[in-house]
């Protein structure tokens, strides 16, 4: 889940890679300048910024958070069992 990759990174991303079969590097959770560098070219892109940053939580609920209420409505049927299957909240 995304609030756990936020919230223990390192963690998160060493059992991901256990699970595909790959070795973990740490600069896999670190936005270093070296890091950045193959992004050169698409950093000027507005969505693009976060990756300047180290992990943060503050992104945690706030897709959910703008999203209307008839927008919500209109997701329920579609979304709600997958919701719940991951441990999240349904819509409405």
């Amino acid at each position: 889940r995304y609030e756990g990759l936020v919230s223990q990174p390192e963690h998160v991303t060493r059992d991901l890679c256990a699970y595909l079969g790959l070795g973990f590097n740490d600069a896999m959770t670190s936005a270093s300048h070296e890091n950045l560098k193959q992004f050169e070219n698409e950093l000027g892109e507005p969505h693009h910024q976060n990756l300047r940053k180290p992990i943060s939580q503050e992104n945690v609920g706030k897709g959910r958070a703008e999203l209307s209420d008839d927008i919500l409505a209109r997701l329920a049927p579609i979304m709600d069992g997958a919701l719940e299957a991951t441990g999240y909240a349904r819509c409405i």
